[in-house]
């Protein structure tokens, strides 16, 4: 088992730096949404990955039976390296698996919680006062809200990725494909008993809310 250990380790790490690497180049220059700059170079990684050890390994075939006068002990030798080329694609799907939960349970919440916001604004635990709930209000209006411009931020991600359009009057309005992925959140969030008042349909702005959905942890 311990070369197994030893194959998956390595292509943990390549699937891990390069990841990692090509996400923090690509994503300055698309200026794209994080989430889905970080599924393409997930994807882009994976399959570079691949598709070099299958080149790699069908070179070293071809010079195998090239050089062995054995016919059985090339035929043996050839199916050592098709086991090794499965095992090397069964790591790396596992690999991109475990970086994309990562992924998204990490980097994709601090880039966008609240609660990470809230976390990081309130005082130490040995400093000497904390701060009132008026204080918290204001200073998320002032700065989540205004500074960071976080109803902005979150329209030109949802237009580049097509769920939002803007007309020559600059109304907002969904598209089908906003329609369907609300569709799927109130499955899911229904689904897992989780609170549903931010996926359901109201009358849009200034309009009133949908009903109460059903009640449950608070958003991050």
């Amino acid at each position: 088992m311990q070369p197994y250990f030893l194959l998956f380790g390595m292509v943990l790490t390549m699937v891990t730096t390069g990841f990692i690497a090509l996400f923090r180049v690509l994503l300055p220059l698309t200026r794209g949404v994080p989430f889905y700059v970080g599924l393409l170079s997930l994807g882009v990684v994976c399959s570079a990955l691949v598709a070099g050890c299958t080149w790699t390994l069908a070179l070293q075939r071809k010079r195998i039976l090239a050089l062995n006068a054995n016919p059985g002990g090339a035929r043996a030798a050839s199916l050592d390296l098709g086991q090794t080329l499965e095992r090397i694609v069964s790591f790396t799907f596992l690999a991109g698996s475990l970086n994309l939960a990562f992924f998204v349970a990490v980097p994709v919440m601090l880039d966008r919680s609240v609660s990470t916001w809230l976390l990081s604004r309130l005082p130490e635990p040995d400093a000497p006062q904390g701060v009132t709930r008026g204080e918290l209000d204001a200073l998320f209006q002032s700065e989540y809200i205004v500074k960071f411009d976080a109803l902005g931020r979150r329209l030109d991600e949802q237009m580049r990725s097509g769920s939002v359009v803007v007309d020559e009057g600059g109304m907002y309005r969904a598209t089908d494909r906003a329609e369907a992925f609300l569709t799927f959140s109130r499955v899911v969030a229904r689904l897992y008993g989780i609170q549903t008042r931010f996926v359901e349909r109201g009358d849009g702005a200034g309009g009133a809310e949908a009903g109460d959905g059903t009640e449950g942890p608070d958003e991050n």
